[in-house]
Order: structure tokens, then sequence, then C-alpha cells
């Protein structure tokens, strides 16, 4: 019996819809039942793949029944999605992926791959033997920056032969492929991921380079809902605020830290820190953040004076109330004010035993709590500061004054560390600034003498300085966000043409400012910012302002949306979740393949907030008569906004799984952050079958839609890294 087109169509879309609430379930249950467990009892299934064998076919029967191939471009790219789903099939019956574990001069015929009996050998058309196992460090610093393992390939059909395997740098021999996965803890072993599939990988290779292709031809495509779009005119909202300070006032007659010109002067002395060589100035103002919830000032001093306390009279400090308790529930079980100093905070604790502590204020509590005391102590000993590079036989190594006297090579210099630190101290005792100023200007002088290339240059320490100096973030959101919504507001109740100009020029002067602290951040971290969620959103922020400029004279209302939904993500970004350390990549960051997947994903998700506020909007102004012409405007700026929307979405994914491959060896693992970025992607693509489901071709049916597939993207964005487990963790992306 054969299926009209239309409703084999609703059935694969049905299918489509349960595969979703599935995935998206399970990456629930994942947190609690394990990795191993859903990997194998679900997306491992036989079910689950009938599921997706289902929704596939009837695809394919609708295409057949509506004679696709009449519409090229269409018909390219459901034949790339189809194709990318072949190679996923042909990758889980044929493909194998095991490991490789080696010591320096063991060779190996074979890889294991784990299953459910335990290992099993299976045989490699060549025998390969660990020569030698490196592990490279960013200069100056104990941060990998790659792992290399030095191979000896010996087919069994030609002559033997050295090669290397490097994170992001594989090995492709006979139709295997081999990747640096791990290595022992003494350096002398490794173990490299193998992966066998000769035929999943290039049919899967082949829908990827498809769909590229007919994603940006539906886009070019005078037929598409996009030009289609653009014909008609186009438009997008949301808002938030907040701040805080106040002066010092010590009873003793010494000061206990250092004056505001020794402080500047001391915050450009450098210090290995958190994998990289950067200003103490930086290092300063995350500690104050970290410690205090958020602050950059405490009582009117600086991050460089309240460090300065920290080091030199810690005693005295330890009895200042500036540590911010994680809840409510931890200040009530200690028995303090929120906030409390280190001295009342460590006497609470330990008058009860540390696992009776963490029973009642939760171990996530228990693990923020424990972070700060721990970055107290530690600057307290001084085991933090390492401003001190030593030259060593493997290199130069950064040490503070504490650990030069363990350091192998350090033996000609902790004189003049002890020295040094004894002068800064004695400067403030005396309350001469001179000698503070000379001590910190020997430490400077001395950086520059021994720490060879592990010294930042000079423009990137004058960009860096500048980002410490000029809070850009926590300006242009409070800018963005008022400006947006006074515009917003006046854009609704009457058209003004000067105006609308007015705010067109401010979005475009607060995003060429956001889009300095972006090229100023570049230049610092020497790579582009997208590696963790406090640059990620700094991307999306300005992406959102750009798209609303480029599309400002289709909608009075894109610029106010541009600069509200820029806003609301510059105010995250301020926010104590945000991180906005410059740290070196981890080495399987270290690929090229990184800016383009993450650039691409985050000019989609500013899209898709933009799209998301354009009908929120639009539901706001139903119930006013005199608003039509607005509410038609903002459906037409949705059906702009989404093609570009999908398809950025869509090759970001597939960019990120071709990474993935190249990586691990695997281009879908089924992660959380994978499977919730699959689920935004199938959703948003109901809308763009509106002769499938007429009724989201109604003004109010489409806003409502678009507001509540947004939820899967802000899940996307925001809630797996905060509620799920997953690989993306260590990015925050």
């Amino acid at each position: 019996m054969q299926i009209p087109a239309d409703k084999a169509a609703r059935i694969s879309f049905g299918f489509l819809f349960i595969i979703c609430a599935i995935m998206g379930a399970v990456t629930f249950v994942e947190k609690y039942k394990g990795s191993d467990f859903v990997h194998t009892e679900i997306y491992g299934s036989l079910w689950f793949s009938v599921l997706w064998a289902v929704a596939a076919l009837s695809g394919m029967a609708c295409l057949i029944g509506r004679r696709i191939w009449r519409r090229p471009v269409t018909a390219l790219l459901h034949a790339a999605l189809l194709l990318i789903l072949a190679g996923a099939l042909l990758t889980h019956v044929t493909g194998r992926s095991g490991y490789i574990h080696l010591r320096t001069g063991e060779t190996a015929r074979a890889f294991i791959v784990d299953d459910n009996t335990g290992g099993t050998a299976v045989r490699l058309p060549f025998s390969v033997t660990l020569l030698r196992f490196d592990v490279s460090h960013y200069a100056g610093t104990d941060l990998p920056s790659d792992y290399t393992s030095q191979l000896r390939i010996s087919p069994s059909d030609g002559a033997a032969y050295t090669a290397s395997v490097s994170m992001n740098k594989i090995l492709k021999r006979s139709g295997v492929r081999l990747y640096q996965s791990s290595y022992d803890e003494d350096a002398k072993g490794t173990t490299l991921a193998a992966n066998y599939d000769p035929y999943g990988t290039p049919v899967t290779y082949a829908g990827y380079a498809l769909l590229f292709l007919s994603l940006i031809l539906w886009l070019a495509s005078p037929g598409g809902m996009l030009r289609r779009s653009l014909r008609q005119g186009a438009g997008v909202a949301l808002l938030l605020l907040i701040p805080a300070l106040h002066p010092l006032t010590s009873g003793a007659q010494t000061r206990t830290y250092f004056t505001p010109s020794e402080a500047k002067a001391f915050g450009q002395v450098l210090i290995n820190y958190d994998g990289r060589v950067a200003p103490l100035e930086t290092f300063a103002g995350d500690f104050l953040r970290k410690i205090t919830g958020g602050k950059t000032s405490y009582k009117g001093l600086t991050p460089v004076q309240v460090l300065s306390g920290w080091i030199f009279f810690p005693h005295k400090w330890e009895d200042e109330a500036l540590i911010a308790l994680p809840s409510r529930r931890t200040a009530e079980e200690l028995g303090l004010e929120n906030p409390a100093s280190y001295s009342a905070i460590t006497m609470a604790a330990s008058s009860m035993p540390p696992e009776y502590l963490e029973q009642k204020i939760g171990h996530k509590d228990m693990a923020k709590l424990s972070e700060k005391i721990d970055i107290l102590y530690s600057i307290e000993q001084g085991t933090m500061l390492k401003i001190f590079p030593v030259r060593t036989g493997g290199g130069i190594r950064w040490c503070s004054y504490s650990d030069s006297l363990k350091t192998k090579g350090a033996e000609g210099n902790r004189q003049f560390m002890t020295q040094t630190m004894t002068g800064l101290f004695s400067g403030i005792i005396l309350n001469n600034s001179q000698v503070v100023l000379d001590g910190t200007a020997h430490i400077i002088d001395y950086q520059r003498h021994n720490g060879g290339d592990s010294l930042p240059t000079p423009a990137q320490l004058k960009c860096e300085h500048l980002l410490n100096s000029i809070p850009f973030t926590s300006i242009l959101f409070k800018v963005n966000l008022i400006i947006g919504l006074i515009a917003l507001v006046i854009t609704l109740g009457r058209r003004l043409k000067g105006f609308e100009l007015a705010v067109i020029v401010i979005s475009a002067i607060t995003g060429l400012a956001l889009l300095a602290a972006i090229v100023l951040r570049t230049i610092v971290a020497g790579r582009l910012p997208l590696s963790n969620g406090y640059e990620t959103m700094l991307a999306v922020a300005w992406a959102a302002q750009l798209f609303s400029l480029l599309f400002a004279r289709r909608s009075p209302l894109l610029p106010s949306f541009g600069l509200l939904a820029s806003g609301f993500m510059l105010l995250v970004a301020t926010l104590q979740s945000a991180d906005p350390k410059i740290t070196p990549l981890m080495p399987v960051l270290s690929s090229p393949l990184l800016g383009l997947h993450v650039s691409v994903i985050m000019l989609s998700y500013a899209l898709l907030a933009l799209t998301f506020l354009a009908s929120l909007t639009a539901l706001l102004c139903f119930p006013m008569k005199r608003a039509a012409g607005i509410r038609s405007s903002l459906t037409v700026a949705v059906h702009t906004l989404l093609p570009p929307a999908i398809a950025t979405l869509g090759i970001g994914i597939f960019t990120g799984a071709i990474w993935a491959n190249v990586s691990w060896g695997s281009y879908w693992s089924w992660d959380s952050k994978e499977v919730w970025s699959l689920i935004t992607f199938i959703l948003y693509a109901f809308p763009l079958h509106t002769s499938l489901f007429p009724s989201l071709r109604k003004d109010k049916t489409i806003h409502i839609y678009i507001v509540a597939a947004f939820i899967a993207a802000a899940m996307t964005y925001f809630g797996v890294n905060m509620l799920l487990p997953g690989m993306h963790s260590y990015s925050g992306m």
C-alpha cells in the first residue's frame, strides 16, 4: 500500500519529534546512570536505530511522492541528510574502534575493542612500535601544549618507516586511523585510539560536503524562504541589570597594602598564572572576583592592593569579611554573616568533621568554599606567586619565592628573590614608596633577563592592560540594555525617523567597542577567543548586533532587539558563572577547525536569539489593536532570520563532527552538547516545512512555536554546561 506524500511526511516528523523527546530525556538519564549505560541500552540499541530508520524511510517516501527532483536545491539538501544517516548506519554496522597501549620499545599487532564480554583483539595490517613519547609545554609553564608518540610502522607489504601521532594529527594506514589518546604518568607509555571505518566515514563525509553545498545554495536560492522574506521586510528583544562598592578603614597605624601608585607598578609584574604568563594585575582581578563573588574592588581598594595585603599581611587580612559564601544555607549552617572572613570560616568549619559539614551544606557548596580557602592559603604561603623565571636544564620554569628552595637551578636566584620580597615588605612597613617601586622595578628587570620566550610580547602586554583598565562588558551591557529597552518602547509606540537612526548609530558604536574588546583579547591570547563560555558569549553578543544592523532596513525594531540580545549576553558574561580568564588552549583544542566550528555556531545562536526576541515581542503585541503592522513585520523578520540560523547551526554541528573525528576518531559520540544541538536543529527545521504544517503559517502559531523552540537552544548553550555531564565541559560551549 502506497502512503500519501503528506502523510509520510507527518510520520517522518512525528518520529523525529519522538526521537528528540527521547534524546532529551536520555541526557538526564546519563547523569545518573552513566555514559556506558545510555550508549549500550539506548543509543546503541536496535529499537533506537529502528526509530531513525522509520523517520528516514518515511521521509524518503514523502520526497519521492512530492517529486522532489523538480527542486534540485531542496533535493540536494535532503539527500545530504539521508547520506549522513546512511554513513552513521555503516559506521555502526561495519566500523570498529578501540585502543592500543604501548610502553617505550613495545610492539603491537592488534588493537583492543571494548565490548560486553571484555576486550577483543582486532588484528592490524601492520605492526606499530613506540620509539618515544614526548610532552610539549607552553613556554615557561607546566601546561601541556601537545602530546606526541614517535612510532615505527612496519607494514606487512612494505618497508618500515617512522611516523608521529599527536593531538589533531592522526596517522592513516590501510584503512586504520591512529589518534593520540592519553599517556602513562611516567611519560614512557602511550595509549592510542584506533579506528577502522572504511565505509561509514567516506559516506558520512560525502554527506557533510553535500550538506554544506546545499545549505549555501538554499540560502542563495531566489525561491527560498530567506530571499522571499527579504523581499517583504524583517525584525527581534529581552532585558536585565546589576552593580556594588565602599573604603577600608584600618585602626592600625601601619598600612597593610600598597598605595595606588605602588599597586599600579606592581600590577605590571608578570606571573605564571593558570598555565600562561600574564601581568599580575590580571591575576589580582580574577583573584578578587573569585573570592568576593564578582566584585572588582573591596572597600575602595583595587585588586592589586587587596592582593598585596594578603601577600604581606595575611594575618591581618584574615579578619576582613570579604569572602562571599556560596549560599544562604552555607552561612546558616556555619552561623556566619555573608560575606565572612577567612578566620571566621576556618574557625566555624573546624568545629565539625568535613564529612558532616559537606552533608549539611552540600558537595557543590563545599567545593566552592574549599576552593576559596585554598586560594587564600596558597597566597599566604606564597606558592601561587610564580613571578620568578628560572633557567633550568629543561628550559624556563617560573617559581614562587617559597618553592625556589626546591627548584633545581634556582640556587643563584634565591638570594635575589628573598631580598626583593623582604624589600617590598620593608617599604610598606616604613611607608616608603620609593623602596616599593625600586623593588618592583628590580623584579621586572629580572623577568626580562630570565624570561626568554615565555614572556608576552609588548603588544600583548599593552592590550592586556587595556582589557584590565576598561571594563568593556560591564559598561556595554548596561548601555545596550538601557538604550535597547528605551528604543523598543519608543519604536513600539511611535516611529520617529531621527530616533531610529540614532539607535542604529549607538548600536554601531557599542558594536565597534565590543569588537575592539574581542580583538584585544585575540592579541593577548594569540588565538581566536572562542574557547570558553565567557569568550563565546562575547562572540554571540557581537554577532547579534551585527545581524540586527545588517537587517535594520527591513524592520525598525531590529536594532533594538540587537542591543537587548547583546546586552543580555554581556550581562551573563559578567556574572560569576562566566569565567573571564584567558588561558592557553588544551592540546585537543589547538585545531584550526575550532575557530570555524565555534564561530559558525555562535552566529547561529545570535540569529536564534533574534528570532526569539522577535516572536516574544510579537506575542506581547497581539492584544494591541494598533500593532498589526508591527506584528506583520516581526513575522517577516522571523522568516528572514530562520534560514541563516538553521544553515549556520547545521554547518556548525557538522564541522564540529569533522573536528571530533580528527581529534578523537569518532564524528559523533552522543555527548550531551551534541545531542541537544541535534534536537535544536530538528525542532527549528519544522517551521521551514509550512506546506506540511499549515498552522505554522499563522502569525500567532509561528511565534508561539519559536518562543518554545528557543528553550532547546538555551538548553544547548547554557543548560548542558550547568546541568549535564559531557566532553564539552572543558570549553563551556
